[in-house]
C-alpha cells in the first residue's frame, strides 16, 4: 500500500477510495483534485498507472487499470449520520469497464479512453486497439493501451538543418569551449539562459552535433515539471546513458553494486 500511494503522490494525484469485496481489492485514483489541478494530468495520470502497476507486478500481484479523462461530480454524499468525499458520474463507470475489459488477452491489464490518450500522445507511447462494446454505452468506445518506456522520442529525419539563425557568438563560444575539451584543458561550462520560443532547443541541439563530430560523447538529461518532487530528477536519463551496461543486472541490489564496481577507485565517487 505504501509503495501504491508513493508511485500515486509523485504524481501528484489523490487516493478516493479503496474497497475490498468478493472481487479482490480496488482502488480510485483521481488527478486534478483541488488544489493539484494540473494541465497536463491525463499524462500525469497514465505515468502514475504505469508505476502503480510495475509496483503490483514486482510485489507479485495481479492488477487491472482502467483511466478516463473527463468530468465528474467531486464532493460530499451521504446525510447527517455518515457521508463520504467521493467522485462520481459516467466517466468514472467507464474507467471502471476499461479496468474490466483489460483483463482480455492482448490488452496488457492497462486501458484508456480517448479523451485520455489525445491528451497525452505528444509525450507518452500508445498502442491503438480495436473498439469494444461496454455496458452503459450504445456505441463502441475506443481504447488505447499505454505503452512501457520512455516519453516519445523525436528522431533525427537525417536531413542536416541550417545552423540556429542570430546565434553566432552564443555558438562561438560553445566551439570554444569544444575546442579546449580536444586539446586537453578544462572545457569549463556554458549557461544558456533564454525564454521559451526563442531557440534554445536549436542551439543545445546543434551544439550536441557538434560535440559529436568532434568524437564527444553526448548525454542528455532534461527537467520536468512532473518531476520537480524527483531528487535529481533532471540526472536520471545522464546517469542511464553513463552505467547502460551495469544497468541490465537483473535487480536494483545487483545494479547498484555494478555501478559501484565501475566507479573509478575514488572516496569522492562513493559517498552516495
Amino acid at each position: 500500500m505504501k509503495s501504491m500511494q508513493l508511485a500515486l503522490y509523485r504524481f501528484e494525484g489523490s487516493i478516493n477510495k479503496i474497497s475490498v469485496d468478493d472481487k479482490g481489492a480496488s482502488l480510485i485514483a483521481v488527478l486534478g483534485l483541488p488544489p493539484l489541478g494540473h494541465i497536463d494530468d491525463p499524462e500525469r495520470a497514465v505515468r502514475a498507472a504505469l508505476a502503480m502497476r510495475q509496483v503490483l507486478i514486482a510485489a507479485d500481484h495481479e492488477c487491472t487499470i482502467g483511466i478516463t479523462t473527463g468530468l465528474a461530480f467531486c464532493g460530499s454524499i451521504g446525510n447527517a449520520q455518515r457521508r463520504e468525499y467521493t467522485v462520481m458520474g459516467n466517466i468514472v463507470n467507464l474507467a471502471a469497464r476499461l479496468m474490466q475489459a483489460a483483463k482480455a488477452p492482448g490488452n496488457g491489464g492497462l486501458l484508456c479512453d480517448e479523451p485520455t490518450w489525445t491528451a497525452a500522445q505528444r509525450r507518452l507511447k500508445f498502442e491503438t486497439l480495436p473498439p469494444i462494446q461496454v455496458k452503459g454505452r450504445s456505441a463502441p468506445v475506443a481504447i488505447f493501451r499505454p505503452v512501457e518506456g520512455d516519453t516519445v522520442a523525436h528522431t533525427s529525419t537525417g536531413v542536416t538543418r541550417a545552423p540556429p539563425i542570430g546565434r553566432e557568438v552564443e555558438m562561438a563560444i560553445i566551439n570554444d569551449r569544444l575546442d579546449a575539451i580536444v586539446r586537453g584543458k578544462s572545457g569549463g561550462g556554458v549557461l544558456i539562459k533564454a525564454e521559451r520560443g526563442m531557440g534554445m532547443g536549436r542551439v543545445l541541439e546543434e551544439a550536441a552535433r557538434h560535440a559529436r563530430a568532434r568524437g564527444m560523447t553526448v548525454l542528455v538529461g532534461a527537467g520536468d515539471s512532473i518531476d520537480h518532487h524527483t531528487p535529481y530528477g533532471a540526472w536520471c536519463s545522464v546517469f542511464a546513458g553513463l552505467f547502460r551496461a551495469e544497468l541490465t543486472a537483473p535487480d536494483p541490489v545487483a545494479q547498484r553494486y555494478s555501478i559501484l564496481a565501475a566507479l573509478p577507485d575514488d572516496p569522492r565517487h562513493l559517498m552516495a
